[in-house]
């Protein structure tokens, strides 16, 4: 059984008076070691499982291993024609992407799997909705606002939703309004905000 790393065989043949041929000898390089990542994730501008409306992506990796080493990139399972230790593109739908990299030596060995994940979303949250009171359009002798902001979106779950108001000009965050109406005409109006 070879051993790791190198190796060396050599023969000789023997007639029947005893007489050794020169030796010949092979000598050979057993690698079973897979390559190992320098860092333990992939280097990107992006946080693993975020919501992003960036289209553009750019990942890096290190790898090493003392026979070389070149990268196998997957996006989505579908392998990539890119073998240096950077991939970049951009998506164009919207959705969930995931990119894996595995680094390989010259005779094959594989790394562990590397990954990263993100969700594209370039669609802002529907079904907007104001409750609360004053009801819209009315007249009132009530001076006290205590609204309401409800949505809903494609990808972003309805509690990870924020919304900013504007109550006569003023600007304020959050899914509730409370505040005090002015004499006069009052507008109160809200924005819902994905995680993209």
């Amino acid at each position: 059984t070879a051993k790791e790393g190198e190796n060396v065989a050599s023969v000789v043949a023997i007639d029947a008076m005893g007489n050794e041929s020169a030796p010949v000898m092979r000598k050979w390089e057993l690698d079973t070691t897979a390559p190992v990542f320098t860092n333990s994730e992939i280097i990107d501008v992006l946080n693993h499982g975020s919501v992003t409306s960036y289209k553009d992506f750019s990942f890096k990796v290190e790898a090493t291993d003392k026979n070389g080493v070149s990268y196998e990139w997957m996006l989505n399972g579908g392998k990539q024609s890119e073998s240096k230790n950077a991939f970049s593109g951009a998506v164009t739908e919207d959705g969930f992407y995931e990119v894996k990299v595995v680094a390989v030596d010259a005779v094959g060995n594989k790394s562990k799997e590397l990954s990263i994940s993100w969700t594209y979303d370039t669609k802002a949250p529907v079904e907007v909705a104001i409750t609360g009171t004053p009801s819209n359009g009315t007249k009132t002798n009530k001076a006290e606002v205590k609204l309401a902001a409800s949505a809903t979106d494609d990808v972003t779950a309805a509690e990870k939703i924020t919304y900013r108001w504007t109550f006569n000009g003023t600007e304020s965050d959050g899914s509730a309004l409370n505040a005090t109406s002015k004499e006069g005409e009052n507008t109160a109006s809200v924005v819902a905000i994905d995680e993209a």
